[in-house]
């Protein structure tokens, strides 16, 4: 068997984590169900289930056959699994896999989380490239000769400080303040634009 699986950090506040029997056959059912579908004698066994017994799920996992029976009853009771048992076999059915597991929602994820990072690099140069203009403005102040270079920095500044700042708003519009990295979230915050977007 090859590959990996994702598991959420909320994985901790789940109602069955602290019962390390459920916890394990839960967790071992993530990593054994079909991640895409597969013929077993005839029959299309879909993403998210698996063909197995309870007996070889106890041997899998190193519980008994009792923990196993429970955990499996458990898993059903809270709407985790689902099961279709035959005298000859089990199907056992991850409820819910695509959310866990889905490849596309994973792409996605990641294509959002590397736009937000490109939006996050831009926005850093341009505060970096504001804030060299801030101290350039203060070299200005110094020399009364150059007043047109001067007021022509602090528009410039301003200018690029309100193109940012339009930039964070319409990131936030369209991601959600939660949803950006916390660089982006940080410099929304700085902006003062966190505030703005819950009122």
């Amino acid at each position: 068997m090859q590959g990996w699986i994702k598991l959420h950090r909320k994985l901790t506040e789940w109602e069955w984590y602290t019962d390390i029997p459920t916890k394990t056959l839960f967790i071992h059912l993530l990593l054994v169900v079909n991640h895409e579908p597969k013929k077993w004698r005839g029959k299309l066994i879909g993403v998210g289930e698996k063909v197995t017994s309870i007996s070889r799920l106890a041997e899998e996992t190193g519980l008994s056959v009792r923990q196993v029976r429970t955990a499996l009853d458990k898993l059903i009771e809270s709407k985790e699994i689902d099961t279709q048992a035959t005298h000859q076999y089990t199907l056992v059915k991850v409820l819910n896999y695509a959310i866990y597991q889905d490849k596309a929602v994973d792409e996605r994820q990641t294509s959002d989380t590397q736009d937000d990072t490109q939006v996050t690099r831009n926005l850093t140069n341009e505060r970096q490239t504001s804030d060299t203009q801030d101290d350039n403005k203060q070299e200005y102040k110094n020399d009364k000769n150059d007043k047109n270079d001067k007021n022509e920095e602090i528009t410039n500044y301003h200018n690029d400080d309100m193109g940012m700042r339009s930039q964070l708003k319409e990131l936030i519009k369209a991601k959600g303040f939660e949803n950006l990295t916390s660089t982006t979230q940080s410099l929304c915050v700085q902006y003062g634009l966190y505030k703005e977007q819950q009122v």
